[in-house]
């Protein structure tokens, strides 16, 4: 069996968690913390393409990372809904504390399933909404929704069938202009028109690659050839 060695975050500056600060730098949001090093920000329109599950050991076996090309580490735990959250929030995981797929939230007394926003026992999707929206439950603050607030224009480009949930108004926020792709043809479409419009940041959410690695193995052939 083959193990990894371990990759700790670089909060230092070599981070996710880094690249949301340098986002928000760009867009004339205060930060707290250094932005991203070695990738300079100069103010200008800024455009972000992420891949889920597009690791660099997993581009480095498809033959599309070189071994000394640069990184950037994850956040801690590194599944989808913190680290999504920590990029669109600006917010370290300890801050959001969204920790993961589950986690105990102490306002309803029970465990939440994270992408359905709803008990772990229930078969259903986002229903605490009534209660409680899930940005209001986690305290978690989003990059978009600051940036429309002083003027920014922004364009979330994201797939059809996680549009409307609790989930993505943290992840892509519920203010911005969004286009909501099928396949990835239409996404690169939606995007090519994006980036000819005149929006200050343009934010391309492409999921594929991590459901292959679900489904198949972050090493394994279905995965290394769709990457």
């Amino acid at each position: 069996m083959e193990v990894e060695n371990i990759v700790y975050p670089d909060y230092e500056g070599g981070s996710l968690y880094n690249l949301s600060q340098s986002i928000m730098q760009n867009l004339g949001i205060q930060t707290r913390h250094p932005g991203i090093k070695d990738i300079p920000l100069d103010g200008k329109r800024l455009s972000v393409v992420l891949i889920d599950g597009f690791g660099y050991n997993a581009g480095k076996r498809a033959g599309i990372i070189k071994e000394d090309d640069p990184f950037i580490t994850s956040v801690f735990p590194s599944i989808t809904t913190t680290a999504l959250i920590t990029l669109m929030s600006g917010q370290m995981p300890g801050e959001h504390c969204v920790l993961g797929g589950t986690t105990f939230v102490k306002k309803f007394g029970t465990v939440i399933d994270n992408f359905r926003y709803s008990p772990v026992y229930s078969s259903g999707r986002d229903s605490l909404k009534s209660i409680m929206s899930m940005k209001e439950a986690y305290q978690v603050e989003n990059i978009i929704e600051r940036a429309s607030e002083s003027g920014k224009k922004c364009a979330i480009i994201s797939p059809d069938f996680i549009k409307n949930s609790e989930l993505t108004t943290i992840t892509n926020s519920s203010s911005g202009t969004h286009f909501h792709y099928y396949h990835l043809w239409d996404a690169l479409d939606y995007y090519r028109k994006a980036l000819e419009g005149d929006f200050d940041f343009v934010y391309l959410y492409i999921p594929f690659a991590d459901k292959l690695s679900h489904l198949y193995g972050p090493y394994s052939e279905p995965n290394l050839e769709a990457l």
